[in-house]
């Protein structure tokens, strides 16, 4: 027993063998039968992630900047549940473990944004800005979802989680900030419970670390909660109060009336849709609905949310 431990010991130095043997695996992930892709994936994941002796920090970063693509690949897009769910994980644990997270942003977040179908939600980005409606105020929900299994659109939320709460330069992720709050928000109007609560967590956190590039995004960020605000379970009604705060608490002024326009209904007399002449519509009051809520845990968060943006709100 003891010269087999040390016998792998020395494979897990040998970096040629385990690059031979990581190609091996996923070569046959993408491109075996379902047998042999769900044996490899399992070998893979535990070669990687719980096989000990533990790989070196800097030889699992040339791990990632060689295999990244191929597992994006595998986690967001192979047939197979379980070679998604395992490699989704393994990416996690790599990107956990990433000295330089900067040089993955461009395939990570492109991946997701295709994944998810978020390019535009409001489906108005071709029209110029005076062309395109005024956003929706109700609750609005994903219908069409690509993917199917609950734990591993949770996996997603862990996995924008790693990546965006690791230490680097703001200046490098600049640029995708568009994308990564269409991820956030998309995931914070999922169907599933356990995926909103996550994400809802991650907006709170995301608008801690990004207080400057939120500032023009952040009633975007605040739309996506208006789902869990109106959901049927206390716990996530609160946990989007949580993140509402921290949106409140990161805009300028001119944001935040935009947002509080958006929960309190809010219709000014002096601009009536021409359509309203024909379809009158209807405004949501979240505040009126959430002062009577049924929950006392409900009513309590909501009165501790307004004396916190009352109080610590900058500029107000």
């Amino acid at each position: 027993m003891d010269s087999e431990k040390e016998k792998s010991i020395l494979r897990r130095n040998d970096h040629q063998y385990v690059y031979k043997q990581i190609n091996m695996d996923i070569n046959i992930i993408l491109e075996g039968d379902k047998q042999s892709k769900k044996e490899s994936v399992e070998r893979l994941y535990n070669f990687i992630v719980k096989d000990k002796p533990e790989l070196n920090v800097v030889f699992l970063q040339e791990i990632l900047i060689s295999f990244n693509k191929q597992l994006i690949k595998i986690g967001l897009w192979d047939p197979l549940e379980k070679c998604r769910e395992l490699s989704i994980k393994i990416l996690i644990y790599l990107y956990s473990t990433s000295t330089n997270i900067n040089i993955f942003f461009p395939f990570i977040f492109s991946a997701l944004v295709d994944k998810l179908d978020c390019h535009d939600l409001e489906g108005d980005n071709a029209l110029p800005e005076e062309m395109r409606n005024k956003p929706s105020q109700k609750p609005l929900r994903i219908s069409k979802i690509q993917e199917n299994c609950e734990d591993i659109r949770v996996l997603y939320v862990k996995l924008m989680e790693t990546v965006i709460l690791k230490e680097y330069h703001l200046d490098s992720i600049n640029i995708f900030v568009q994308d990564i709050v269409n991820i956030v928000r998309t995931l914070c109007m999922d169907p599933c419970t356990a995926v909103i609560l996550e994400a809802c967590s991650l907006v709170t956190q995301m608008c801690k670390k990004f207080t400057q590039l939120l500032l023009h995004f952040n009633p975007i960020v605040a739309r996506g909660l208006l789902n869990a605000l109106a959901h049927k379970h206390s716990k996530v009604r609160i946990a989007a109060l949580e993140s509402l705060e921290s949106c409140f608490l990161c805009s300028p002024f001119k944001k935040n009336v935009e947002i509080m326009e958006s929960l309190i209904g809010f219709r000014d007399p002096n601009l009536v849709p021409i359509k309203d002449f024909y379809e009158p519509t209807v405004k949501i009051n979240y505040f009126a609905q959430l002062v009577q809520d049924h929950s006392v845990l409900v009513r309590r968060k909501f009165f501790e949310f307004g004396s916190n943006i009352m109080i610590n709100m900058s500029d107000r």
